[in-house]
């Protein structure tokens, strides 16, 4: 086709790039030109949930292919970002390339990691020196709330657990007596969200709504 002359793609990248950009002009696709990031922000969750599925069903074939779908959406949010006089997918592969070296200075810089749990906690303390503004509270609502509710869960657990408050602050429950292991602890989640369901309550709601009042206990907590 002509536009693939017009925009002289040297590589794929740039091919993809330009045909996004035809795609939302005016001679371009009616449905690509009318689209805004929130119109299409939904697409972007179940793209990312359709290459995990790829990757549970171990389709390597069908996760090349998924995961160009993912790629879509990230090029598709840039150019009407582009077109809002925002940001280009220039400055998201810049971004994220500073980023990486800032974040590996065990591997660009001569802080070495001896093994992974050490690579870890050098990515962390990296992270930490770039967020070193926020309070406790913006921390923990930093993590996003379109997460589903138990993944959040689990995040905020894992990043207040960092955080020197007291104890009387994190929810505890009954112990069970032996160890958790997968089974047991996915059996225990599904009885718990069958006991809610006969009661008329949505765990899924419930459990997002405490994680708001965990968050505002912290902030309160911290404001005193």
């Amino acid at each position: 086709m002509n536009f693939m002359i017009e925009y002289g793609s040297p590589g794929d990248w740039q091919r993809l790039v330009g045909i996004m950009s035809v795609l939302r002009s005016e001679d371009g696709c009616p449905w690509d030109r009318t689209q805004t990031h929130q119109s299409i922000r939904t697409n972007l969750i179940e793209e990312c949930y359709e290459a995990v599925d790829a990757i549970d069903r171990c389709d390597t074939g069908l996760l090349c292919e998924e995961l160009g779908d993912v790629l879509l959406q990230v090029v598709f949010h840039s150019q009407i970002a582009y077109e809002e006089g925002c940001f280009t997918i220039d400055d998201v592969v810049r971004g994220l390339c500073e980023k990486l070296i800032r974040r590996h200075e065990h591997v660009f810089g001569q802080n070495k990691a001896e093994n992974a749990a050490v690579a870890v906690e050098r990515w962390d303390a990296a992270k930490k020196r770039e967020k070193s503004a926020q309070t406790a509270g913006q921390s923990l609502e930093a993590i996003p709330r379109n997460l589903p509710a138990l993944m959040r869960a689990v995040k905020l657990a894992s990043r207040a657990s960092k955080i020197p408050c007291p104890d009387e602050l994190f929810p505890s429950g009954q112990k069970q007596a032996q160890p958790w292991d997968e089974h047991s602890a996915g059996q225990a989640l599904f009885v718990l969200a069958a006991e809610m369901s006969e009661a008329g309550i949505d765990p899924e709601q419930a459990l997002d709504r405490f994680n708001q009042e965990f968050i505002l206990s912290i902030s309160r907590w911290e404001e005193h």
